[in-house]
């Protein structure tokens, strides 16, 4: 999926969804949503005197082939109160939109950042938002397989902005959406499927990828070291522990500020047994989610080199 800045106005942008979010306090009336009014014939305060659409918070009203638009749809999605519209609901709307989008079928969505977060800021949200929206765990499904990932989606703005700014933090937030992805694949796998050698082999390639030290311990290392309470949790299965070391490589600390050091450390317990006997059944799957901490720690001594935020950074499972 490719998520790019365009500096257009949003009545000139081509595509399949535009989604503008409509604040609470706003009517027709209102100048931001007069001009889109106005440019759609009276169709925002049709359906907003109807109350086809109430601009509670996720609420949404697709118009299909608005007039004055080029966009296919004109999705308006509900943002709620202004003054309660913080970084998590601009993510949010962002993926209420996708998600829409992706129901129609639709291939290119423009989404419209309003509110009162800096251009920077709304950015990587928004990226953020998208690519969370566009996820989907369906590896293991052979069958109904429904392709419907965004192709493109473009970040737009009403007034003049800094091009330049908006483009990094969209770097940033693609750094920190595709890694975040990355952490809920590896805690949605199966125990059977990601072992410990499995998880230690994944991390060997995304340290490659990124530019990290990694260094992969077995039993024998760490019985050396001392290792013995998480070697006694391991020690109810065949599967071999794993202690995973992801490290910035020396070189790179030096040509960098020196910072302190930041050390990340997460439990990864790949299938939780503990008191197997006692437990239910229902949301058995669940028993997985221990190893969340583990992904995560994989997400970020990823996403935090490659956003270049800390010179010397150790994280240790």
């Amino acid at each position: 999926m490719q998520i790019e800045f365009r500096p257009e106005d949003y009545i000139e942008i081509t595509c399949d969804l535009l989604a503008y979010p409509v604040f609470e306090e706003e009517t027709a009336e209102f100048a931001a949503l007069e001009a889109l009014n106005r440019i759609t014939n009276g169709a925002v305060q049709s359906v907003l005197s109807s109350g086809e659409f109430k601009p509670e918070i996720y609420q949404t009203c697709r118009i299909f082939k608005p007039v004055g638009l080029k966009a296919r749809y004109l999705l308006l999605v509900g943002a709620g109160k202004k003054s309660q519209f913080n970084p998590s609901r601009l993510r949010e709307t962002t993926g209420v939109a996708v998600r829409n989008a992706k129901s129609i079928g639709g291939k290119t969505v423009a989404f419209l950042c309003r509110g009162d977060h800096a251009a920077k800021l709304a950015s990587r949200l928004a990226t953020e938002g998208v690519i969370y929206a566009n996820y989907e765990f369906d590896i293991y499904k052979t069958r109904n397989k429904d392709q419907r990932d965004i192709d493109s989606f473009w970040v737009l703005f009403e007034p003049n902005i800094s091009g330049e700014d908006v483009r990094e933090s969209i770097r940033r937030g693609i750094i920190v959406g595709e890694t975040t992805n990355f952490s809920r694949t590896l805690a949605n796998e199966p125990a059977n499927i990601l072992t410990p050698s499995q998880f230690a082999e994944r991390a060997l390639q995304i340290s490659t990828r990124v530019g990290l030290s990694a260094r992969i311990m077995d039993r024998e290392e760490m019985e050396k070291l001392g290792m013995n309470a998480l070697l006694a949790v391991s020690r109810g299965s065949e599967e071999s522990p794993k202690m995973i070391v992801l490290q910035i490589p020396k070189e790179q600390e030096k040509k960098q500020t020196p910072m302190p050091l930041y050390a990340f450390v997460g439990k990864g317990i790949t299938f939780d047994s503990g008191g197997i006997s006692i437990k239910p059944s229902d949301k058995m799957e669940y028993c997985t989610v221990q190893f969340a901490a583990k992904s995560v720690e994989e997400h970020s001594s990823s996403s935090a080199h490659e956003n270049e935020q800390w010179s010397t950074t150790e994280f240790w499972r």
